[in-house]
């Protein structure tokens, strides 16, 4: 208890401190590109900041099943994950300096980034049974409504687990630029500070049958400026075992890229 409770403290204090990046998914289209029948990532430029350009990329570090009904992308300059039902898979999205993903984003100074998810809602008539979870690993700060119709969990390793299950089917997969409450309270934003690297899963539940949901991530439009908000402390430290699908997952990446190169 005394090592979160520090966490907590000194998050709260860099935070405090931290230059923000305000990265923008709308430069470009966000394109899928398909590593595999198995992976999945896609890469943006994402901001220019004290004069760096800094490049966004999501990678799928386990098993990605697409969903086959919606291209995973972008949609209303967002991210969108379309994923086949019954599936969990781990992401690593990363900031990098150079348009080749080989300089991770590692300045002397504190900054700090939001991610916003969203459109985590169950099924118009099963949200009991048929439903979205997302689960964040990196140390951060997750805000999200006082009226949130999410669960709101952390787990033993101290991630949080943001679940849908029992919500109702909210208009939000084509893309938002600002929610009404329905929208907000299927939504929890997360504020990553001095760190790279979000290592988050998308699940989805589903009992009936494969299906496919979608998942969207906004950078820099969406707020809770207008609604009463909480926020919980993400206090996991990255495990072994979790660096290492990071690390399987950006041998994949370019391995693909050194094979488009040829």
């Amino acid at each position: 208890m005394k090592k979160i409770v520090l966490a907590s403290i000194l998050m709260a204090s860099s935070m405090a401190n931290a230059d923000v990046i305000d990265l923008d998914f709308g430069e470009v289209n966000l394109e899928s590109e398909i590593l595999s029948s198995s992976s999945l990532s896609f890469t943006s430029p994402a901001a220019t900041f004290n004069d760096v350009s800094l490049y966004a990329q999501i990678v799928a570090l386990t098993l990605y099943k697409d969903g086959g009904s919606t291209t995973s992308g972008s949609v209303a300059d967002d991210i969108i994950i379309n994923q086949g039902g019954n599936t969990t898979t781990t992401y690593a999205f990363t900031l990098y300096e150079d348009s080749e993903f080989t300089e991770v984003f590692s300045p002397n100074f504190d900054f700090s980034f939001n991610l916003f998810f969203y459109d985590i809602d169950g099924n118009r008539k099963f949200g009991n049974i048929y439903y979205d979870e997302v689960t964040v690993y990196t140390p951060s700060v997750v805000e999200y409504t006082t009226t949130t119709a999410l669960t709101i969990s952390e787990n033993s390793d101290g991630s949080i687990t943001a679940s849908g299950k029992g919500t109702n089917a909210v208009d939000g997969q084509d893309g938002l630029d600002s929610f009404n409450q329905d929208q907000a309270d299927v939504a929890a934003s997360f504020t990553f500070t001095n760190t790279s690297t979000v290592v988050f899963d998308y699940t989805i539940v589903n009992t009936l049958n494969s299906g496919h949901r979608n998942l969207l991530i906004d950078a820099n439009n969406l707020s809770f400026d207008n609604f009463d908000t909480t926020t919980t402390d993400v206090t996991t430290v990255s495990e072994p075992g979790m660096a290492g699908l990071l690390l399987v997952g950006l041998g994949l990446l370019g391995l693909r890229r050194r094979k488009a190169i040829k």
